[in-house]
């Protein structure tokens, strides 16, 4: 198993060394593999769109998961309003 995984290993540091701009594999797979795989696919367009770096990309995903969150939120309050509000006037409609 070993010596498997050393063959895989040597294979993706030669792929990396060729590159133009010299990156360090380990640093791409703990820094920027993330934001590739982690990212919201709408993040990642708006990101190369607009061109922003990783950190941008980063905050940018956040903000869009948080107001996902929060939209869901008032969308789950809103109906509970609105199914509260129907009831109310079924009975006043009964009486």
């Amino acid at each position: 198993m070993a010596v498997l995984f050393d063959k895989f290993i040597k294979q993706i540091e030669r792929i990396f060394d060729s590159l133009p701009k010299s990156t360090e594999w380990r640093s791409f797979y703990s820094n920027d593999l993330p934001l590739v795989t982690d990212v919201d696919p709408k993040v990642r367009d708006w990101a190369v769109k607009l061109k922003l770096n990783k950190s941008q990309a980063k905050a940018l995903n956040e903000l869009l998961s948080k107001f996902t969150s929060c939209k869901e939120c008032c969308r789950s309050s809103l109906t509970r309003f609105w199914v509260a509000r129907v009831k109310v006037e079924e009975l006043l409609q009964s009486t």
